[in-house]
């Protein structure tokens, strides 16, 4: 968007130079009207609490970027309007403006192809067409080289949409997995129970509001006897129907951790 405005600016300049300065200052207007509406989409999306899991309201955000993508597109068609169809002395300027900002479209719009295809396509095209009006070979050449740069700039958005998408899948991948590596590091695997770590962390936790404290320290006697006499799988399997009938009868808000091998610990307001 700040290009944008730099280059209608630029436009705008151009055309109060060649004594067209009512018509640009008009051209101006709409054109960054139209870009504050899509910056405020941007930001009521950002702003609004829940959208971002909301994937039906995701997509209907898309679609308004996508419609206002291609009014502004419309809207610096209007350059053949501007340039009397590619014919005044400007022209090569405006269509190097146009070049640029169809380029920077393709370049940050990435995320949503469709946003950027909308907006580069109806300028490209009606400059092509001017171009081609001309009947001469210079433009035809020309016309035919814009063809093929809204081609090139079409690929690449899709491209561009296909390697931001794969960024983010490997992103939250990557963001889910240190969680459950973090959640994990926190957690006994065998009762489920918080581990030390998880403990101290808990504790941590607490507000000073939360206290009072009761600590209990249940250590089991004997433990190691059902380990050597019926074995490591039957003394497990104690250890977590322990850790469930200590659950059961805990005070509601308290926090259990398994941490050794036969002790546990419970911390209660």
């Amino acid at each position: 968007m700040p290009i944008s405005i730099v280059l209608s600016g630029l436009i705008l300049t151009v055309q109060a130079l060649s004594g067209n300065g009512l018509a640009g200052a008009a051209w101006f207007s709409v054109v960054n009207a139209i870009n504050a509406a899509r910056l405020a989409l941007a930001r009521h999306q950002l702003k609004e609490p829940g959208v971002q899991d909301d994937l039906t309201r995701v997509w209907l955000r898309l679609r308004w970027f996508g419609r206002l993508a291609l009014l502004a597109g419309f809207t610096w068609s209007f350059l053949a309007v501007l340039t009397a169809g590619y014919t005044t002395s400007q022209a090569s300027l405006h269509l190097i403006i146009l070049a640029g900002i169809s380029a920077g479209a393709v370049t940050y719009g990435s995320s949503y192809a469709a946003a950027a295809i909308y907006f580069i396509t109806p300028p490209l095209l009606i400059a092509a067409a001017c171009l081609l009006t001309k009947g001469t070979l210079e433009n035809y050449i020309l016309a035919f080289a814009v063809l093929l740069f809204e081609g090139g700039l079409v690929r690449a958005s899709f491209v561009g949409q296909a390697r931001f998408r794969d960024a983010s899948r490997l992103r939250h991948q990557a963001e889910r997995l240190a969680a459950e590596m973090e959640r994990n590091s926190r957690e006994d695997h065998l009762t489920a129970l918080l581990n030390r770590r998880g403990l101290e962390h808990a504790i941590d936790q607490f507000e000073n509001t939360d206290g009072p404290f009761v600590a209990m320290l249940i250590d089991l006697d004997g433990f190691k006897s059902v380990n050597d006499t019926y074995g490591h799988r039957t003394g497990d399997e104690l250890l977590v129907r322990i850790a469930r009938r200590i659950e059961e009868e805990a005070p509601e808000g308290s926090t259990l951790a398994r941490i050794g091998g036969d002790e546990f610990v419970l911390v209660f307001s």
